[in-house]
């Protein structure tokens, strides 16, 4: 992912770039682990654990699927220049 985010910026905004990716990462890992540790429950529960894993696997084959589009629609307009 960093090569594709670098190589999508000119040069000299390549630490800028480094730095937006650095911090949507944390802030991404940050937020899901608030939002799983709250589907969890206080006490966490085994119903509360199947929870956070159906909604974290949802939210991976989401992220997956658009990784897909993305790509294939980046593929495409790459060809037509």
């Amino acid at each position: 992912m960093n090569l594709a985010v670098l190589d999508s910026v000119e040069r000299r905004q390549g630490d800028f770039a480094s730095g937006m990716l650095n911090g949507a990462r944390q802030a991404g890992g940050v937020i899901g682990v608030a939002l799983l540790g709250t589907l969890l429950g206080e006490p966490a529960t085994s119903a509360g654990a199947q929870v956070a894993e159906y909604v974290a696997a949802g939210v991976l084959g989401l992220a997956g699927g658009l990784a897909l589009v993305i790509t294939s629609v980046a593929t495409r307009l790459s060809h037509h220049e």
